[in-house]
């Protein structure tokens, strides 16, 4: 079959021998994508620095703005890019194995040394490859602590492929948090390989110089409070909204900004009229510029359900805004509670809302959190990430991991 036209070509020097291909979901980010696939556009353009000829392998093509900015940002940047197949939904296979055999299309004309994957259906896909090409090496990030849908045939996925299959037959499996390491050493076949299984975290492109903490404005200027997500279950967006009317009892001016699309859209703008809070919370949408949406908060709130180390709590460390988030395993390794930030136990609508009402109440505070937060990014930046990976890639060629 004719392979998808690239997008534009890695320049590459002295590891330039090395090929690795990244797959991932789709580029639709903020959208159907999201952290997983951020990470793995910064993680490629920092390889490529290094001297790596990388290869960004999406599966599917969404035809979205925030897909086309992401080909527009990773084409400056000279890297390849492949989209293989047209996305028609979760659970459509012919769509899989239209991208599948592209995927082996390109593989079979190219040397490539290294299949990466940041998705499940895309590590099967590395397996495939394997067994095709022997040597080939084959590893996968695992980004969220939960990988299936929570229903009988995900369990089953995940029994046969997460606990069994993963571990024995890829080279290694990267965990990018404290959490999810424990998680995949706990894995059945993991215990026979625990070599094979290794942390590296979640990492962000930091800023020459970050911005300046603004002191707390008045009281007159309003309280925006926001996030940054899709607008999935896995966000827990719906308690958030259902935190607004306690909140809005006790800060008037109060407004819920929301940045993301997603496919609880409608549902959570249902929601958000059925509470009468419409004129209060902002569905903004797809934005370009997070930073410039992370600058106009006086507050973060992450109200998720479940996280692997999520990097929109990093960006808004970055833009100095203090950050409150639900208490689960990833934020607890972002945030110290009463320290940094404020953690709530999740799913519960009145905790949200009384961190929130806490979090105004105390403007000094916020200022000291937004400062104190800061001291744990430099272990979170893209540079020092990349490096740890392409330690990690010439152990696995050089059989020593």
């Amino acid at each position: 079959m004719p392979l998808p036209k690239p997008y534009g070509r890695t320049s590459y020097a002295t590891m330039a021998e090395i090929h690795i291909l990244q797959l991932i979901k789709g580029l639709d980010i903020g959208g159907v994508n999201g952290g997983a696939e951020r990470f793995c556009m910064d993680l490629s353009r920092q390889l490529s620095h290094l001297g790596y000829k990388v290869t960004i392998c999406a599966f599917f093509r969404m035809h979205t703005p925030a897909e086309t900015e992401a080909l527009q940002t990773l084409h400056s940047a000279g890297l390849e890019v492949i989209q293989l197949a047209e996305w028609r939904g979760n659970g459509e296979l012919s769509s899989y194995r239209q991208a599948l055999h592209g995927l082996e299309y390109y593989a079979q004309s190219h040397p490539v040394q290294i299949v990466h994957s940041h998705f499940q259906l895309g590590t099967l896909a590395a397996l495939r490859l394997k067994r095709q090409r022997p040597g080939l090496i084959a590893l996968r990030t695992v980004h969220n602590v939960q990988e299936w849908e929570q229903t009988p045939s995900g369990r089953l996925k995940a029994h046969i492929f997460t606990e069994r299959v993963f571990p024995a037959w890829l080279d290694a499996e990267v965990g990018v948090s404290q959490a999810i390491l424990e998680q995949l050493r706990e894995h059945p076949a993991a215990t026979l390989h625990p070599e094979k299984i290794h942390l590296i975290h979640n990492a962000i492109d930091l800023p020459k110089a970050l911005p300046e903490i603004k002191p707390p404005k008045a009281e007159s200027g309003g309280f925006i409070i926001g996030s940054v997500g899709r607008l999935a279950e896995q966000k827990g967006y719906r308690f958030l909204l259902a935190a607004m009317p306690e909140v809005l009892k006790a800060i008037p001016s109060c407004e819920l900004h929301l940045a993301g699309e997603g496919e609880q859209k409608a549902e959570l703008m249902s929601l958000a009229e059925q509470l009468g809070i419409t004129s209060q919370v902002k569905f903004r949408g797809y934005l370009g510029n997070i930073p410039e949406f992370l600058s106009e908060l006086d507050i973060f709130v992450s109200s998720s359900l479940w996280e692997g180390l999520p990097t929109t709590i990093l960006e808004a460390i970055v833009a100095g805004v203090p950050v409150l988030a639900t208490n689960i395993a990833g934020n607890r390794e972002l945030i110290q509670d009463g320290l940094t930030g404020w953690l709530v136990q999740p799913a519960d609508a009145h905790a949200l809302a009384c961190g929130i009402i806490s979090a105004y109440q105390h403007p000094e505070l916020r200022q000291h959190f937004a400062q104190e937060a800061r001291a744990i990014l430099p272990q979170f930046s893209i540079q020092t990430v990349s490096e740890q990976y392409a330690q990690l890639y010439r152990q696995l060629l050089a059989g020593e991991a």
